[in-house]
């Protein structure tokens, strides 16, 4: 149940934007703190019920963000399910696209018991991979021409086609949507349809944080916006760390 967006930048680099949705039942996400993993730093907000994340970014400038796929058919044995999160974190040290790919494919996903889930992966250079993990093999997917991801465990295929639309719209006859118009879509709430509505709220869920990643030639960033109960930013619990870029 989340939303992912993302641009490129003409002084090169990128900016991404990921709203995590959740069920009301889960526990509070923990902001992202700025962690070392094999000599290369990296940072990522953590669930605090399994201890994973839904997106990362490292001091190479490779962000890792990953979506459940609730459309898929198969469903990993009940007991002792992995956290799809770890494989994110796996990819901590990635220098490239091409090395997270690698590092989450080697993964036993299988013997982890994780399920299904959709992986996107950037690079400080503009390079976009794909990967769709459904129980087999992690799948390398023909990448989409939107920078757009979003996933809905609530009337999952109106949900997803509708955030589509509505991002199709805000880039329609453009190359590139700039940060401060992504930033805007992402805090956009439809009080008539809070379902499909990018910032997400319905009786049992709601977008739990809106995060921003930076890229540039010489830095990482990272800043985390938890929403509260009113759908507004949360007073004094965000967190904004930045990193150089290695």
């Amino acid at each position: 149940m989340c939303t992912l967006t993302w641009s490129g930048v003409r002084e090169g680099g990128y900016e991404l934007f990921f709203n995590r949705d959740e069920l009301n039942t889960r526990g509070a996400e923990q902001p992202p703190r700025l962690e070392i993993c094999d000599g290369v730093g990296f940072v990522a907000p953590r669930d605090s019920d399994r201890g994973g994340t839904w997106l990362m970014t490292n001091a190479h400038g490779v962000t890792v963000a990953l979506l459940n796929d609730y459309a898929a058919q198969w469903r990993p044995p009940a007991s002792n399910r992995g956290s799809r999160g770890a494989v994110v974190l796996a990819c901590a040290t990635a220098a490239t696209v091409r090395a997270a790919v690698d590092l989450a494919g080697g993964m036993d996903l299988a013997a982890a018991k994780v399920g299904a889930f959709r992986l996107v992966v950037l690079g400080a250079d503009g390079e976009t991979r794909r990967l769709h993990w459904a129980g087999e093999t992690l799948v390398e997917e023909t990448d989409d021409r939107l920078a757009f991801a979003t996933s809905s465990s609530f009337q999952t295929a109106a949900v997803c086609a509708e955030r589509r639309r509505r991002f199709e719209l805000l880039q329609a006859g453009r190359a590139v949507v700039d940060g401060d118009e992504l930033a805007a879509f992402h805090w956009t709430y439809d009080a008539a349809n809070g379902a499909a509505s990018v910032l997400m709220r319905r009786p049992d869920a709601r977008t739990r944080s809106v995060t921003r990643v930076s890229v540039r030639r010489d830095s990482v960033g990272m800043g985390y916006r938890p929403v509260g109960q009113n759908g507004e930013p949360a007073p004094g619990a965000g967190a904004d760390i930045r990193l150089k870029r290695i």
